[in-house]
């Protein structure tokens, strides 16, 4: 007697590709542990473009602590309709896509990794962005039934220029040892 395979067919979201630590690999471009560095990196690079933007000379601060890391900028600030568009894991939204620049900028979707992998390293992601006169409050959970990221986003009015981005990260404290300086040295040069 044979035996005859037959296949299912499934049809799953999109919408989680970006909270697999094979898909944030493939977009931050590398391994799990250089993730801060690699999203702190692209912060900073996108803070030098909003000075850019603004005409103003960058005032760039990072903060590292025990638990979170911090950008801050004094460009123009992010739009809130960018943070909102950013949460649809459906699209991309960038305004890079279309050019290249050998030096800064390379991730295009920044704010969506920012908000995946903190969830996908740790289990849990909390981000708050002020910018534009809003404190927006995203926190990041994942909805094992439908298969897709539940994002919670708050907003409430802040006064503040530029762009302030702080993420919960734990053990982000190891983001000052000297393996971690030489490689964000490297890759900013």
């Amino acid at each position: 007697m044979k035996t005859e395979l037959h296949r299912e067919h499934f049809t799953t979201s999109r919408e989680c590709e970006y909270f697999t630590k094979k898909e944030l690999r493939a977009q931050i471009g590398h391994d799990t542990p250089y993730w801060p560095l690699a999203i702190l990196r692209e912060l900073i690079d996108n803070s030098l473009d909003a000075c850019e933007m603004a005409g103003v000379a960058p005032e760039i601060h990072v903060e590292i602590k025990n638990d979170i890391v911090t950008v801050s900028d004094n460009g123009n600030g992010i739009h809130s309709e960018i943070i909102e568009k950013s949460m649809d894991y459906l699209v991309r939204v960038s305004d890079k896509v279309h050019y290249v620049s050998p030096t800064r900028g390379a991730m295009g979707n920044a704010l969506k990794v920012v908000w995946a992998a903190p969830f996908v390293t740790s289990g849990s992601s909390v981000i708050e962005v002020i910018t534009r006169g809003e404190k927006h409050t995203i926190k990041v959970s994942l909805d094992l039934i439908a298969g897709k990221p539940s994002i919670e986003h708050s907003r409430e009015p802040f006064v503040k220029k530029g762009t302030f981005i702080k993420i919960e990260w734990p053990e982000s404290s190891q983001l000052t040892s000297e393996r971690f300086k030489r490689f964000l040295q490297t890759s900013l040069s």
